[in-house]
């Protein structure tokens, strides 16, 4: 489970010393974004922090009896599992207009491919430059007045 886990939580006693299985799970998660969070920070602290710090694994210290510490500890993961640009590929935010837009050019393409196989060079330039047209209309360089309207009718215009 933990070659699948985006991020790897792993919940230390800063009040006793790191054990020999809490090091060979430092080790283990080598290649994985690993989050240290010392609970106990309210105690004595016997952790060797120089320890785990070698592992060059972020590193947070809580106490979950007083609180203390816990919104570090959000922002941490927050941070850890967050969208960078590369993370993007499996996420798509798309609005109503953007999902007709893109399926209005997918028919189309699909009835294109049909088409296109026994057609003259200019039917096929008209087919493919109304799929470009439907698919500037989601960039926003091709905005006709009904696509306006439609717009202007989801927000709350004030005088």
């Amino acid at each position: 489970m933990a070659k699948t886990s985006e991020i790897i939580l792993l919940v230390l006693d800063s009040s006793k010393e790191i054990s020999k299985e809490e090091i060979e799970l430092l080790n283990l998660f080598k290649k994985n974004k690993v989050l240290i969070i010392l609970n106990k920070s309210d105690l004595k602290k016997t952790i060797c922090i120089d320890e785990i710090k070698k592992y060059s694994y972020e590193i947070v210290k809580i106490s979950a009896k007083t609180g203390s510490g816990i919104e570090n500890l959000k922002e941490k993961i927050y941070k850890l599992v967050s969208f960078a640009p590369s993370d993007t590929e499996s996420l798509i935010m798309i609005n109503e207009r953007h999902l007709d837009i893109l399926n209005r050019s997918l028919k189309l393409s699909a009835d294109a491919e049909k088409l296109l196989k026994n057609e003259p060079l200019d039917v096929k330039s008209e087919i493919i430059t109304n799929i470009l047209e439907i698919l500037t209309e989601f960039t926003g360089e091709n905005i006709n007045e009904e696509v306006v309207n439609m717009i202007f009718s989801k927000f709350c215009v004030g005088k």
